[in-house]
């Protein structure tokens, strides 16, 4: 199967029925906008570049994070982690990674960041839980569906389809981000062919190839 071949034919198909910027009737966030701040990575600072896009009114600005060599530590459950970016694109974590499913509610990022190193994508939106914008999620999960309806490397497994995470995070800077090993994407409106786009170019390229199942975190 040429894996590749069948994202890219979901991504050109749900292209087709999706508009560039997705209006939305319900509110995202009510949080008045906050200008970024330069990220802190330290003495590591030159290996992560961080690249802003303004598109100008009516625009959905980007924002680009690559980090080229993250570290990659498992540390035990419940061990303080900080990270670089947010989201995050790798990094140390928790020794047990989160089961690639939908979550109603925000979960430690130390899970998340161990499953990327798996290969997995998250999608992030900017929401307290999955209550408080269903819209929004329900779009989300959809395109994880359309874009990868099915893992041959979850084939083993009953209930795994495909290693695509979708979460609530109330402290993403922007709207709707993605993130996978090494590379993060952020908008600040909801355009669902360039998150399709970014599901295709980094879905499992990671340093690790796995789909076993992880756990179901509780909420954070």
């Amino acid at each position: 199967m040429n894996f590749a071949r069948v994202a890219a034919l979901s991504v050109a198909a749900f292209a087709l029925s999706a508009i560039a910027c997705a209006p939305h009737h319900e509110p995202v966030d009510d949080r008045p906008v906050i200008a970024p701040t330069p990220f802190d990575a330290g003495m590591d600072a030159g290996a992560i570049v961080v690249t802003e896009t303004d598109a100008g009114d009516g625009g959905c600005g980007e924002t680009d994070i690559f980090e080229a060599n993250p570290t990659a530590n498992h540390v035990p459950v419940g061990t303080p982690l900080s990270y670089a970016t947010m989201p995050p694109v790798g990094g140390d974590h928790f020794s047990l990674w989160a089961d690639f499913q939908n979550y109603t509610a925000p979960i430690d990022l130390g899970y998340l960041v161990h499953s990327m190193e798996h290969g997995a994508v998250v999608l992030w939106y900017r929401c307290a839980t999955r209550d408080a914008c269903p819209g929004l999620a329900t779009e989300l999960e959809n395109l994880a569906a359309a874009t990868v309806p099915q893992d041959p490397m979850c084939a083993a497994y009953a209930n795994e389809r495909r290693r695509i995470i979708v979460v609530p995070e109330p402290n993403l800077p922007t709207v709707v981000a993605a993130s996978a090993w090494r590379y993060g994407l952020g908008l600040q409106c909801v355009d669902l062919p360039k998150l399709a786009a970014f599901i295709v170019a980094h879905y499992d390229r990671a340093t690790e190839s796995l789909c076993a199942p992880g756990i179901t975190p509780p909420p954070r």
